[in-house]
């Protein structure tokens, strides 16, 4: 009897301990699914900040080829003013200088018609 009653126990521990090995191992197995989902959301993350990398790389170079763009189109502007400048310059140039030989044909006309 006591031979059976050491066995019942035995048998009882046994199974305690098959539970106990079941619970460990479905333990680890939520702790690796828990992992493995912390490092995918990790990988995206890491993917996602890339991609936004490279978009604001990619921005940052189109902000330069815009800023390159109207840097030749301010130059171009200041040219083309500069040119209209020359251009209403040399006009008035020849307009005092038509304004001046007008004045000294006159004042000769003036001067001829004293003598």
């Amino acid at each position: 009897e006591g031979q059976i009653h050491q066995d019942e126990e035995e048998e009882e521990e046994e199974e305690e301990k098959e539970e106990e090995g079941e619970e460990e191992k479905l333990k680890e197995k939520k702790e690796e699914k828990v992992e493995e989902e912390k490092d995918e959301e990790e990988e995206e993350k890491k993917d996602e900040e890339e991609e936004l990398e490279e978009e604001e790389e990619e921005k940052e170079e189109e902000g330069e080829e815009e800023k390159l763009k109207e840097k030749k189109e301010e130059k171009l502007e200041e040219e083309k003013d500069k040119e209209e400048e020359e251009k209403k310059d040399e006009e008035e140039e020849e307009l005092e200088e038509e304004e001046e030989e007008k004045v000294e044909k006159e004042e000769e006309e003036d001067t001829r018609g004293d003598l």
